[in-house]
């Protein structure tokens, strides 16, 4: 039964902080507020992190394990239409669905970008994990593995690019125009 609290307890710690940091800036975002939106003492905040690195770590870990599982479950759902047509153009407009978790996204990559080394070596883990497996799945419905794998990071190069101008409310992007544009090249 203890095992259970203390998974019950990390995922509060995770969920408050991850709601923290959507509706804050980070460095307005403590131990103690975490602790405090977690409805736990600062101690018991403790006996599961040292530090809010720590924390923003297993916050980015579940983030893009979210992200990829909700990949790999459209991508895979023989009940859809995942045509490369229509596989392109949903990963393309992936960024534009980041209505809640925009701002975290954009703050764990400008972390990893600007020296956590453990939270960029997360991203490049997953970021090099979602570029195999859109190629693998790009392989399979156009027949060139090579193309597929140029795609797939291109793909993901649009994927943050139109996150990053969703995030700062540039709203007229048209996907559809986009993901013919990049299945043209």
């Amino acid at each position: 039964m203890a095992k259970t609290l203390n998974i019950d307890t990390k995922e509060r710690i995770i969920s408050s902080a991850t709601r923290l940091i959507e509706t804050r800036r980070i460095d307005d975002v403590s131990l103690k507020s975490i602790a405090d939106e977690a409805g736990i003492s600062k101690g018991t905040l403790y006996y599961y992190y040292e530090t809010k690195d720590d924390i923003l770590f297993d916050i980015t870990d579940r983030y893009l394990g979210d992200l990829e599982r909700a990949f790999v479950e459209w991508v895979d759902n023989s009940e859809k239409d995942t045509s490369t047509a229509r596989l392109v153009k949903y990963v393309v407009s992936w960024g534009a669905r980041a209505t809640g978790r925009g701002t975290l996204h954009v703050y764990l990559a400008n972390q990893a970008a600007n020296g956590d080394s453990r939270l960029k070596d997360k991203f490049k883990e997953k970021y090099l994990a979602w570029r195999a497996l859109l190629a693998d799945r790009l392989a399979a419905r156009i027949g060139d593995e090579d193309k597929a794998r140029q795609l797939s990071a291109l793909l993901l190069i649009v994927i943050d690019g139109v996150l990053l101008q969703e995030y700062v409310g540039i709203d007229d992007l048209n996907y559809d125009e986009i993901a013919t544009l990049v299945l043209k090249i």
